[in-house]
């Protein structure tokens, strides 16, 4: 996200809202699944590593565009039943709902620890 903000120059100080999340099952959250991996600390970490891996070549990046877009962002963990709780009990809502009974169908319970 922060590389495609980059490339087509949007500048991430005159966005009002950014944000990212991640939507997972409420039994996967509530498991520890994603750990701390949805957080700030985590993403940064993340991403210096990667970074590191070309010896200096995207410093520059990080310092001008990335940092600045990580401060600002919203990163959150919310779950396919919160968000369904909310949507209307109309035809539009009703793919949303039939796409995560699938899912919960093909994937019944699947719960990993993240590590």
């Amino acid at each position: 996200m922060a590389h495609m903000l980059d490339i087509a120059r949007v500048d991430v100080a005159a966005v009002e809202r950014l944000g990212f999340y991640v939507i997972a099952p409420e039994h996967q959250i509530n498991a520890g699944m994603f750990g701390n991996l949805v957080t700030k600390e985590s993403i940064s970490q993340k991403v210096a590593a990667r970074v590191a891996q070309y010896g200096g070549q995207w410093d520059k990046w990080v310092t001008a565009s990335f940092i600045p877009l990580l401060q600002r962002i919203d990163l959150s963990l919310l779950s396919w039943e919160s968000i369904l709780a909310l949507l209307p009990h109309d035809e539009e809502a009703a793919g949303i709902r039939e796409f995560y009974s699938l899912c919960q169908q093909f994937n019944p319970g699947r719960v990993e620890r993240a590590v």
